[in-house]
Parts: C-alpha cells; sequence; structure tokens
C-alpha cells in the first residue's frame, strides 16, 4: 500500500532553477520578479525558468480578439519583431488535421538595430500593460527538468567546484543532510551488484498486457529491459520525441558539457526507471518516449507536443482503431516545472488540457513531486486533485493525475522529497536499487594496486578500491522523487492487471468508460484517494 496523509511540512520557498549556462543551451533565461517588469506587484510572480524568444498562445482561450495585434504593437515598444516564418516553419511540422492546442509567437531583432535580445517576459508584461489585464491564453514556454537527486535539478550536485566546497557541504545550516543523499554512500548515483532473480514475466497471462509509457530520456540495453520494451513511439510513420542518436543519454554517458569523460548526472534516468516499473510489475509492457535532453532539459513546449501525440495514440485506440492507435494504460512523467504564478491556470492550459484528455481515456498519468525540499507547486505534479489547485475534487469521469512524494528506507519522508496538499501520495524514492546501461566513466579507484602474476585461475592479479563510476554489471544506487512516482506507476500496472485477470475489468475492453472506471479502482487501491 502507498503511504498517504503526511502533513505538508515543508517550507513555501522558491528552490534554486537550472543555471545560465544550462539554459544557454534551449535559449532560456531566469525571471526575477524583483528584477523584471511587471504589471501590479512583484510578489504576485515568483522566479521560473522560460524561453526568451517566444509566447505560447491558447487561442481556445484568448478572451481579446486583437491579440495578435496587442502582441506585436508590445514587441515592437522594444524594437522586436514577430517571427512569422519561424512560427509558420514550426506550425507545418505539425499534421494539418491535428492541430496543436497552443501556438508560438516568436520575436527576433531587426538586422539594423543593436538592442538586448527579446525577452518574452517584458513582451507579455507590456501587452497587459498596453491592455489594461492579464491577456488569458498567453503565456511563458516555460523550461521543465528532470527530478534524480537532490535539490529538484542535477546541475547542483554534479559542480565539483560547488559539492567539493567543505563549507556548503559539511555546513547544516546549508543543508548538508539534504545534500548527502546527492553523494555515493547516501543515496546518490553508484555501482552495485544484484545477486537476486531477474523479475519473471508470466508467459501464460490472458489477454492484453498493462503498458506503462515512459516520458523521459529513453532507456538503454539492459538484459531486463528486452521483452515487452518498446523504444521507438510511432504516429503516423513519424518518430514522436527526440531521435538523435549522438546526443542519447542512455546510449553515451557523457553528452553535455566538457568531455571530461565524466557520467553526466541524467544519464541512465530512463533506464533506472524502466527498471523500477519491471520490478513492480513484472508482467507490464513498457513504452520508453525520449523527450528529456542529456542536460536534463525539456521544454514545455516539446513535451506538450509529444503529449499531444500520445494522446492522438490513445484517442485512437479508445475509438477501436487498432491499426494506428495504442493504448496506454500508465503515464509516467518524472519531471516538473515552477510557474511564475500558479494561480492563473490559463497558462498551463495546453498541459493539463492534454493530461485530462487522456485521463478521460482511462490513462493514469503518474508524477514526480520534485527534490527541492519545498511546498511550491511543480507542474504538472500539482494538477493532481487537491482544494486549491487547478482540479479542486476528483471526477468520476477522468482518471486524475497521481502526483508522488519519496519516502527513506524506513518510511519516514525524505527531506528533499517537495510536500504539500498536491502530493497525492508517498513511495519509496532513497536509495532504491535498479537497472542502469553499463557506462564506464573516466573517473578511477583512489587506489590500485600494480599486477601481480600468479598462476591461479582465480586471482584477477590486480587489487583496486571501488570505482566509483563503473557501471558494467548494470546495476545502481540512486535516490529521488523521480524514482518514486514509477514505483506507483508499476504499482497501478499490477492493480489493473489483477482486475483484468480477476474479471473485475478487464483489460481488453477499451471502451473510455469502462477504462475509466478501472483506472479509478486501481489508483484508490494504490494510492487510496477515490472519485
Amino acid at each position: 500500500m502507498t503511504v498517504r496523509g503526511r502533513e505538508p511540512n515543508a517550507p513555501n520557498f522558491d528552490p534554486p532553477l537550472p543555471p545560465a549556462y544550462l539554459l544557454a543551451n534551449h535559449g532560456a533565461r531566469i525571471l526575477d520578479p524583483y528584477g523584471s517588469q511587471w504589471v501590479g506587484s512583484p510578489t504576485d510572480f515568483r522566479p521560473t525558468a522560460y524561453v526568451s524568444s517566444r509566447l505560447l498562445v491558447i487561442d481556445d482561450l484568448v478572451e481579446d480578439e486583437g491579440i495578435n495585434e496587442a502582441i506585436a504593437t508590445a514587441a515592437d515598444s522594444f524594437d522586436w519583431e514577430v517571427d512569422e516564418e519561424a512560427d509558420i516553419a514550426r506550425q507545418q511540422e505539425r499534421t494539418a488535421d491535428r492541430p496543436s492546442r497552443f501556438r508560438q509567437v516568436s520575436f527576433k531583432m531587426p538586422t539594423d538595430i543593436r538592442k538586448q535580445p527579446p525577452d518574452a517576459w517584458r513582451v507579455l508584461q507590456q501587452a497587459r500593460t498596453n491592455r489594461g489585464q492579464r491577456l488569458r491564453g498567453v503565456g511563458l514556454d516555460h523550461v521543465m527538468f528532470a527530478n534524480p537527486g537532490f535539490i529538484g535539478a542535477p546541475f547542483h550536485d554534479s559542480n565539483p567546484f560547488h559539492d567539493s566546497n567543505p563549507f556548503h557541504d559539511s555546513n547544516p545550516v546549508e543543508g548538508a543532510a539534504i545534500s548527502g543523499y546527492g553523494q555515493q554512500g547516501g543515496g546518490g548515483r553508484q555501482p552495485v551488484v544484484w545477486l537476486g532473480a531477474p523479475p519473471v514475466r508470466n508467459n501464460g497471462i490472458d489477454g492484453r498486457r498493462p503498458l506503462v509509457a515512459i516520458l523521459d530520456t529513453g532507456c538503454g540495453d539492459h538484459p531486463w529491459l528486452k521483452a515487452g520494451v518498446s523504444t521507438v513511439c510511432e504516429i503516423d510513420g513519424r518518430v514522436v520525441g527526440l531521435t538523435d542518436p549522438a546526443t542519447d543519454p542512455e546510449q553515451r554517458g557523457d553528452v553535455t558539457g566538457p568531455l571530461d569523460g565524466m557520467i553526466d548526472p541524467i544519464s541512465g534516468h530512463g533506464t533506472f526507471i524502466a527498471g523500477l516499473v519491471r520490478q513492480a510489475c513484472p508482467d507490464a509492457d513498457i513504452l520508453t518516449i525520449r523527450v528529456v535532453h542529456g542536460d536534463g532539459l525539456i521544454v514545455e513546449s516539446e513535451l506538450v507536443q509529444a503529449l499531444e501525440d500520445v494522446e492522438e495514440l490513445v484517442k485512437r485506440a479508445a475509438n477501436g482503431d487498432e491499426e494506428t492507435g495504442r493504448v496506454i494504460d500508465v503515464l509516467n512523467l518524472s519531471m516538473g516545472y515552477y510557474h511564475e504564478d500558479p494561480e492563473d491556470p490559463s497558462f498551463d492550459s495546453p498541459l493539463l488540457a492534454t493530461l485530462q484528455a487522456m485521463g478521460r481515456c482511462g490513462t493514469v498519468v503518474v508524477t514526480s513531486a520534485g527534490n527541492d525540499a519545498t511546498s511550491r507547486k511543480m507542474f504538472p505534479a500539482a494538477f493532481t486533485p487537491h482544494a486549491t489547485g487547478h482540479v479542486p475534487t476528483p471526477d468520476p469521469e477522468c482518471v486524475p493525475v497521481v502526483s508522488v512524494g519519496a519516502l527513506n528506507p524506513n518510511d519516514t519522508a525524505a527531506l528533499f522529497s517537495n510536500s504539500g496538499e498536491w502530493v497525492t501520495c508517498w513511495a519509496p524514492g532513497v536509495s532504491l536499487v535498479s537497472t542502469i546501461p553499463p557506462f564506464d566513466g573516466g573517473a578511477q579507484p583512489a587506489v590500485r594496486t600494480a599486477q601481480i602474476p600468479s598462476v591461479r585461475s582465480d586471482n584477477p592479479g590486480i587489487r583496486e578500491s571501488l570505482d566509483p563510476d563503473n557501471y558494467s554489471r548494470q546495476f545502481a544506487v540512486w535516490s529521488g522523487t523521480s524514482f518514486a512516482a514509477p514505483v506507483v506507476a508499476g504499482r497501478i500496472a499490477q492493480s489493473l492487471l489483477e482486475q483484468s485477470q480477476n474479471g473485475q475489468g478487464r483489460l481488453a475492453d477499451t471502451e473510455p468508460s469502462a477504462a475509466v472506471q478501472r483506472g479509478w479502482r486501481a489508483v484508490t487501491d494504490v494510492t487510496g484517494l477515490k472519485p
């Protein structure tokens, strides 16, 4: 049984966001409410990371017919122009028969004027000022990040200059107890050996198996993850998500930053998650879709576009199209971001609308709560039903988003885990053991003897201390709400399978109302949340 009912005892503070050098990879920056233009009080807004050069517009929500002109006028006041060619090209990448819920409005500088580069936040605030309103349906394109390690993003722990400073790491005021989770021996990623039996799949399953989709960094090679695991998702002949093998963090351990041979903080993330799902439900099939970049970031619009493709597959299957559709019973999202104005639901509508559309087809979306020890709402986890949220009460006709906090091995709440009324349940998320690709990084054992000749076949001839980043045995220990979420996702899949095998809710019945009912039964069984 997954733990529920823990008190939201974390402070509501603003945690560290990804550093500028990583945000630059995506043309992004951090919003500083006290150092930026704003309409109203700066206390109405909170720090967030966003793409500098564009806004997102949700036409279904736009209430001002002159919104395009308003945005262009606001941009012009800073000598920036709307880049229509870029927006048209981006729109053409989407299929004409499946328009997106949003469109992007990009900005550029005229070639004959030297000004500061475009800033979407300034354009948005100027448009609000000109119109004297909030401009419903217009918002930023946020930058999301995966949730391994401690302090939300892996960037904090992976910087050796920061982490090696004894004054920071040993000072309890600075959070040494939390930072300890990121260290080898304290729950941080490290090689281990698995001596137990692998999860056993039952070849006698009657009917369809539950399918768990994982949108993350992809999945690497591992003996556990061959049968029943698909690493390619297609719709209408097009692959969903990222496809460049040169930037795949599950195939190459070192793809970002300097080529120093060190394994990137995010590498192995998706493979580790897939292994946890396999442990929790060996008989589930798994679909992995690579959407997170090697630096651990993903832009909100990129995620929504991938989710819209997945939504279309789910809808087709719900409508009986078995040839081009695909039933997805559970979807895992171990990522999130902090909204600058969480009380304004219009900005998040593309993401929320997509998740709810899948929920009405019976897909259970499981999300990680974040690792910043704050009660500040992280999205999409905060789309779970709660009194002060965008979804205030559970909907019996829509399977809810489930958000998961992390527990220590002794079932206490992990210090790093986000918490609050928006966290649905808690599951093990510290010092978990799971699968990882066979990485061998540049770090070497601290001590190694010279090779000693020997005639004994059982004497390898070399003695050394632990190689800290040799994962040739393909198992690791790791911690984070990123990993608590797939534990719950796997348990929900197992509950769905048991229902189906017991005749309570057959997985073969893909009709939406039946799928929603069995999805709700599984959510209640695992988390205690009821419609």
